[in-house]
């Protein structure tokens, strides 16, 4: 299957570039691209990344933490089945990666509940463009290219000006535990076959029994019923699997085709090939990274703060009212100025 070229112009890792096109993948470049979701039933809602992040934006986060480039580019050419790309997504990365990744970028990774309404419209359709199931809107099993498109192709595939790439291409880790019995039990199941051999640590079934001895939760505890992951996070979290998107080896609904993508099951330690990562924020969050900066901001990445609080003051400006008399650090004086008074 051939498949359109996407014009891709690439940024450098020192900042700088102009604010268009994909030139975003210096640490501060993900505020030219974070979406606002309004949602009042989650605090007031919370940003979302307008693509997935790419490879270029994980060889500029690399490159800050001093990897060098045979390493990055090693790592991109063992995982992403599409070769090496700056404009395909990255994959290959865990949990730990992908919230270190986030971090960097001043941001979290999103929530299971988040991206759904992201990928819902706002809860208005089954899928980001509507409720019909559209092979050419996005790379899911459907399309049938079994392979990860550079991010942002498929511009059918949003709602309004939402983010690219919702369904399909990498799927996106999630901080969200699977609550699920039957499938947590699965689960817990694949892992005690892994026990069985010693040369494997699958890691699940350890942090279970591990629940038993716990004071708290040991009247819980039974031996035909693992327990619940909610209570299981209690003890180990990073035990626990979180659920990922589907990417493009997934069907674009859901098995009850009521809603997108049913979510996979990944544990922390677990990387895959097509599974990768997009950040997400909230005002707290973002505002909390901002003022834990030890570094001042380029003239240019200033820039782009500065223009990225100028759009969103007012979704921000609760969030800093609450910290500004306690705010310090060289950016204090930026969101003062722009988030003010």
């Amino acid at each position: 299957m051939t498949l359109p070229t996407l014009a891709l112009t690439t940024a450098s890792c020192d900042s700088g570039a102009a604010e268009v096109g994909f030139d975003r993948a210096s640490r501060y470049g993900i505020f030219r691209d974070l979406v606002w979701f309004e949602w009042r039933d989650r605090h007031g809602g919370f940003f979302l990344d307008l693509f997935e992040s790419t490879q270029e934006d994980w060889r500029c986060y690399r490159a800050a933490l001093g990897e060098r480039v045979e390493q990055t580019d090693a790592f991109l050419a063992r995982w992403s089945m599409s070769g090496v790309d700056d404009a395909l997504p990255v994959v290959g990365v865990d949990l730990d990666d992908a919230r270190a990744f986030a971090r960097w970028r001043f941001g979290r990774l999103p929530r299971w509940d988040e991206w759904k309404y992201a990928a819902t419209a706002h809860h208005n359709y089954q899928l980001p463009w509507g409720n019909l199931a559209r092979t050419e809107y996005s790379n899911s099993e459907e399309l049938g290219y079994k392979s990860l498109t550079p991010v942002g192709m498929f511009e059918s595939g949003r709602h309004a000006d939402g983010p690219f790439d919702l369904i399909g291409n990498a799927g996106e880790w999630t901080e969200t535990v699977e609550f699920d019995w039957s499938a947590y039990a699965a689960l817990y199941v694949i892992d005690v076959e892994l026990q069985r051999d010693p040369g494997i640590d699958g890691g699940l079934s350890r942090r279970l029994h591990a629940v038993a001895s716990h004071p708290a939760l040991a009247p819980w505890w039974n031996t035909v019923v693992p327990l619940p992951a909610f209570l299981a996070t209690q003890v180990e979290p990073e035990g626990i699997a979180r659920k990922v998107t589907g990417g493009a080896a997934e069907p674009m609904l859901g098995t009850d085709a009521s809603h997108p993508v049913d979510p996979r099951r990944m544990l922390p330690t677990e990387r895959g090939s097509l599974v990768g990562v997009r950040v997400a924020t909230d005002a707290d969050t973002l505002l909390d990274a901002l003022l834990a900066q030890r570094e001042a901001p380029s003239p240019s990445d200033e820039a782009v703060l500065r223009r990225f609080l100028d759009r969103n003051r007012s979704h921000l400006a609760a969030a800093w009212n609450a910290r500004a008399s306690r705010a310090h650090g060289p950016l204090a004086a930026i969101l003062a100025a722009e988030l003010g008074p």
